[in-house]
């Protein structure tokens, strides 16, 4: 879908009274972040994210589960070079540098900044519940 098409949807949806809205498609990012009232960075240390994404990677192939689109893991998709594995690693220093940003340009905002590094999600609850 083109840029214009998808921000544009992306502004009606956030029309709406209350919303959630997970990923980091960037433009999306710039163009809505100062819309919300809380912004959540789930940051769990690698020593955590990693073993995780690689347990749910192996069950998936194991069990030939179906994701997005009817398609499923493969030898290839989980060790080859375009492994979410691989791409988990390549990629983490870049999306936690994007997150650090917007922390920054949003902290003098009415936007609440929570940035979680723990593993368990209650505690994130707890957090949001302040």
């Amino acid at each position: 879908m083109p840029q214009d098409t998808f921000l544009a949807e992306v502004g009606k949806a956030l029309e709406a009274e209350r919303w959630v809205v997970d990923g980091q498609f960037p433009a999306a990012v710039a163009a809505y972040a100062h819309t919300a009232d809380c912004v959540i960075w789930v940051d769990p240390p690698l020593y955590l994210a990693w073993p995780r994404l690689l347990r749910r990677t192996l069950r998936r192939w194991i069990r030939r589960e179906e994701l997005y689109g009817g398609t499923r893991e493969t030898f290839w998709t989980v060790v080859g070079p375009r492994s979410i594995l691989w791409y988990a690693l390549k990629v983490r220093a870049e999306q936690r540098r994007a997150n650090h940003d917007l922390f920054v340009r949003l902290s003098g905002s009415d936007v609440r900044l929570i940035r979680f590094r723990g593993g368990d999600v209650r505690d994130l609850v707890g957090r949001i519940a302040r």
